[in-house]
């Protein structure tokens, strides 16, 4: 009994001890457009700011919008933690997400999704310029607007939270502690 406390206590200091590093993965900290921006206009390239270097030849963005509609995405390209790709915006008005996987530097792979919303359709690249009316189709500008909200936004995280290992480390930790109160109460 006592071996098996023991190899609890040990099991349960290895969990605390490796919960830090699986949490400190790294984090979307930032994007352009941000997260919630309101764009007039679409953007030509994606950029991703993360909390660590990220690996290029392992990531991978797209970006999609209504009715299934899916941007052009050119080859990523990594300067420190920042990640940018240059797109080729065609689609509707509405919601965008920018999907991302990338590898850390510590070879985890994280992904997530950040949301940008167009207010004006998006032209196909190579159409050209009209002095008629907007229509359908018709190019934009592709100077990316400002958010309504200056403050940076939170992209959503979807690496599991080093919370779970805790708990679970605790549990252990005490059913350890536990199995030798009664094996020593059994004993007097």
């Amino acid at each position: 009994m006592k071996r098996t406390a023991v190899s609890l206590f040990l099991t349960a200091l290895a969990l605390l001890a490796t919960a830090g590093p699986a949490g400190a993965h790294t984090k979307l900290e930032s994007s352009d457009p941000a997260q919630g921006a309101s764009l007039e206009a679409a953007p030509t390239q994606i950029t991703l700011r993360f909390s660590e270097l990220v690996k290029v030849e392992t990531s991978k963005v797209t970006v999609t919008g209504p009715s299934a509609s899916e941007w052009k995405v050119g080859a990523l390209a990594a300067k420190g933690p920042v990640l940018t790709v240059p797109v080729e915006p065609v689609g509707p008005a509405g919601e965008y997400a920018v999907n991302y996987e990338v590898t850390s530097a510590d070879g985890h792979s994280v992904s997530g999704t950040t949301r940008f919303t167009l207010t004006k359709e998006a032209a196909p690249a190579g159409a050209a310029p009209s002095s008629a009316p907007a229509v359908p189709n018709t190019p934009t500008t592709t100077v990316p607007t400002e958010s309504a909200d200056p403050r940076p936004q939170a992209a959503e995280d979807t690496s599991m939270p080093v919370w779970p290992w805790i708990v679970g480390a605790v549990v252990l930790l005490a059913i350890g502690v536990g199995a030798v109160l009664v094996r020593r109460r059994g004993n007097n």
